[in-house]
């Protein structure tokens, strides 16, 4: 499989734009969700060493794949302590909003939306956070735990694997903050050991955007909790002329920056609801058995469910 680096995974002799080795670039003609002979191989030797990726599907384990680079010891640890999280919040399923009411209060006091399909123009997945919307004193860990929980499970769902490999763009909406939206405890440097050390999203840039006289303030707050490899892919963005030259103006929300589209936080909800109906109704997403040990709350597909031991649903 070529020679590998220190950290068990392979070395590229040029580097690329999302870091990962030159043999695993998505090319235009593949399908979205092609995944490579070599990852294929990968997803099976990973399916051996952690019983629960059986009810997973391929795609899902190529995403923490790309997470940790293809470096095989490095993405074990990361599925290992993903399920580590998942039986130790009592997870039996995935969370969802149809049937786990408390995530949609948690999704609007964190202040994160993502409309499927948008992209900036690397082809990286797009997600806005509007920090004078967060609301960090009313949440608990356990809710933003909850919360990361349905997004890995929505996003894999939602958005093709070809994306997953470039990352996550966030533009980061500063208009409007103040103190009472920024969170320096102990709560949130917790809060984001968890996102860095048990979720497969791989952040490639943070774009600062009408940070006025809070960017300073901002940015010293962050240093206390974000990690320095997180930190060093802050980008200041001056102007929206700025930001248009990295996402293009027609995907970006008119509201707060400066862009063509007018979609809304409650289209986002509206979005989610719809999807979430259309999982349920194909079977991708499973209807919770009234004598689930996590009846009424977290749901999705079962670790001891007796369907599909064909493999329904991996690809």
């Amino acid at each position: 499989m070529g020679d590998k680096d220190k950290k068990g995974g392979e070395s590229s002799k040029s580097k690329t734009f999302n870091d990962l080795d030159e043999k695993y670039q998505w090319q235009e003609g593949m399908d979205p969700d092609h995944i490579f002979p070599d990852e294929l191989q990968m997803i099976k030797e990973l399916r051996a060493q952690i019983p629960e990726l059986e009810r997973e599907s391929d795609k899902m384990i190529a995403v923490f794949l790309f997470a940790r680079r293809h470096a095989m010891p490095e993405v074990l640890q990361l599925l290992q302590k993903y399920y580590e999280y998942k039986h130790q919040y009592g997870f039996h399923h995935h969370p969802t909003f149809t049937y786990h009411k408390e995530l949609e209060k948690s999704q609007q006091e964190t202040a994160i939306i993502q409309f499927k399909g948008q992209r900036d123009r690397h082809n990286r997945i797009l997600r806005y956070y509007i920090m004078s919307q967060d609301r960090p004193s009313t949440r608990t860990v356990e809710s933003v735990i909850t919360m990361w929980f349905w997004q890995t499970a929505y996003m894999i769902e939602t958005e093709p694997l070809s994306a997953w490999r470039n990352g996550i763009v966030i533009c980061v909406d500063l208009a409007g903050m103040s103190l009472k939206n920024l969170d320096m405890s102990s709560k949130q440097k917790e809060i984001t050991r968890a996102m860095q050390g048990v979720f497969p999203f791989r952040i490639r840039a943070m774009l600062a955007c009408n940070g006025g006289l809070f960017l300073s303030a901002m940015i010293s707050a962050a240093k206390l909790f974000l990690p320095k490899k997180l930190m060093s892919r802050v980008q200041v963005i001056k102007d929206n002329k700025s930001l248009h030259e990295i996402i293009p103006k027609e995907t970006l929300m008119k509201a707060s920056f400066g862009g063509d589209s007018l979609l809304t936080k409650d289209d986002y909800f509206a979005e989610i609801k719809a999807t979430e109906a259309i999982l349920f109704d194909k079977g991708i997403w499973q209807v919770p058995s009234p004598t689930s040990p996590s009846a009424g709350g977290p749901q999705f597909r079962a670790f001891d469910d007796k369907e599909d031991k064909k493999g329904k649903g991996k690809k």
